[in-house]
């Protein structure tokens, strides 16, 4: 709206209801004089907030006014700084014929007035926030803490409205290798007082979820729209012992009313300030020159990505809520997932069985399974994190492979396994579309153990029948992208020996391809192939 070297103006429009807010800064040799100031903001003077450093030292000064219930006011004003000084009193002067008031120290989270700035110098109130009298009650301050600046900075909250983000709180486990030896003796004793037989799968799972919580690393966690914020890669533990000595010292410094101790606490913020933002500084050095080293030093394409994810931002600046609504993706994520096709019944004719696919699992196929599963990986709906697999003892994996064989026996999986929860990723294009997100799935752990078993089994007899080409790369073990890559390079090398050759490559890229196949083709090709009819049926169950 408006904009000098020493304030600028901006106007916020909600629904037609405008705030003007003035953010000023006003040295102490600023040629702008406070008249000036104040005299280009009368077109504002209804709807303004005005922030800023003055420079200005007013003391208790707190002008007498109408509040909006048209009520009059002798309002008193804590403040921590009583000084008054030259620009100060000009201030004054202004604010008894306008139609500010002063929100330092006259509001629910600044009651005493804090000090809003504190250098060797010494400490003072020169941040300001004055609100018109209308918007003086519906105006909040509280001045935070901070170690960068000899400045604390100011939140200001008007008219605090309902949070409408929509928040879901789910359960989470946390491992806790410490707690591991209590994770399975608490399991242990679930397990043998179980009133049960047998203990089928989802008592299992139930067992370990009780045995979590019971060495308390179950916790809630909040699931909302707004991004999260991440701190620094080089902002180590060192940092954070630092940062909260520096914060303890400045409440000491804030609680202080003895003016012969004030200069002592005030040294000693000061001096904790200074160590800290000297151990950050040389923190953030070193971090700088191990990465660029880093960079300098990769030896393959792993070690590069993992250098240059610094740089990659861990959170889109808005919300994806913001550009997509939850029932959009649920709608579209519905319609891409729909299924209509029939699953294949087979009889006695059609049936067929093959000992190697179908014969249960035994305890050498579920260490290794278990011992396949990544640590601190998001779990699905169950909540199960892999970890409290890959520490169950020798007696409760054989307990989890009964249970498993259970269910493999009768060719079914729960019906709660095949619940995903799924986490859209931004890809590029519109961020409004929802088809230009990637569908991150979290599927439930159990169900990521039996598919794991089955397809190890699965890629055992693709190897001992020959079942899949030479010429594939991808879901092979020992092959991959970098195989097609160097048969791409090694055609195009030698077409290149030989003067007017030339090449042509086509490259195709199949929009949401494993979306988009048609399930009952997929089973009759899995029948073709060779598979079991057990083996395609409990894929179908899935």
């Amino acid at each position: 709206m408006h904009q000098t070297d020493d304030f600028c103006t901006i106007k916020i429009d909600d629904n037609g209801k405008k705030l003007f807010i003035c953010f000023i800064y006003l040295s102490p040799n600023s040629t702008c004089s406070l008249d000036s100031a104040f005299s280009n903001l009368n077109p504002y003077n209804e709807h303004c907030i005005i922030i800023g450093d003055l420079n200005a030292r007013i003391g208790k000064y707190q002008h007498p006014y109408f509040n909006s219930s048209y009520q009059f006011v002798d309002a008193t004003r804590k403040t921590k700084d009583l000084f008054v000084n030259p620009r100060g009193r000009q201030l004054i002067k202004i604010l008894e014929k306008s139609y500010y008031q002063v929100i330092n120290g006259n509001s629910p989270s600044d009651k005493e007035g804090e000090l809003t700035f504190c250098n060797l110098n010494g400490s003072s109130l020169i941040d300001l926030c004055l609100a018109s009298q209308n918007l003086s009650d519906y105006t909040d301050l509280r001045v935070l803490e901070s170690e960068e600046s000899c400045h604390f900075p100011i939140l200001i909250t008007v008219q605090e409205q309902a949070d409408t983000t929509i928040k879901t709180i789910i359960p989470r486990i946390i491992w806790n290798h410490a707690q591991s030896e209590n994770f399975q003796f608490n399991l242990d004793n679930i397990l043998t007082n179980h009133n049960k037989p047998k203990i089928d799968i989802n008592s299992f799972n139930q067992a370990l979820i009780q045995a979590a919580d019971s060495c308390k690393m179950v916790v809630n966690k909040t699931l909302s729209g707004k991004p999260q914020c991440y701190g620094p890669a080089w902002f180590d533990k060192k940092c954070a012992q630092a940062k909260i000595k520096t914060r303890k010292s400045l409440r000491e410094l804030r609680k202080d009313k003895e003016t012969k101790t004030a200069c002592e606490t005030t040294n000693k913020y000061l001096e904790a300030r200074k160590i800290y933002k000297s151990l950050i500084k040389a923190k953030r050095v070193r971090f700088t020159c191990k990465l660029d080293n880093a960079l300098t030093n990769v030896k393959n394409s792993s070690e590069f990505y993992r250098a240059i994810s610094y740089f990659k931002p861990k959170r889109a600046n808005a919300a994806t809520s913001e550009y997509v609504k939850p029932d959009e993706f649920k709608d579209y994520f519905s319609r891409i997932f729909r299924n209509d096709n029939k699953n294949i019944e087979f009889d006695k004719v059609s049936f067929k069985e093959d000992i190697t696919l179908d014969k249960d699992f035994d305890f050498a196929e579920l260490n290794q399974t278990i011992k396949q599963l990544s640590n601190k990986k998001a779990p699905g709906p169950d909540t199960i994190p892999n970890e409290l697999f890959k520490n169950l003892n020798t007696e409760h994996r054989l307990i989890l492979l009964d249970s498993i064989n259970e269910l493999w026996r009768e060719q079914r999986t729960p019906a709660s396994w095949s619940e995903i929860m799924i986490s859209p990723i931004f890809k590029k294009g519109q961020k409004d579309d929802p088809k230009n997100y990637r569908p991150i799935s979290l599927v439930n752990t159990s169900l990521k153990l039996l598919t794991l078993l089955m397809t190890n089994r699965l890629n055992t007899w693709c190897s001992n029948n020959k079942t899949i080409s030479d010429y594939q790369a991808a879901y092979k073990k020992g092959t991959g992208c970098q195989d097609h890559v160097f048969v791409l390079n090694s055609v195009i090398q030698y077409h290149l020996q030989s003067k007017n050759n030339r090449l042509f490559a086509l490259f195709i890229d199949l929009s949401a391809a494993f979306d988009s196949i048609d399930h009952q083709k997929l089973w009759h090709k899995l029948v073709k192939i060779g598979l079991s009819s057990k083996f395609i049926s409990v894929i179908q169950n899935i």
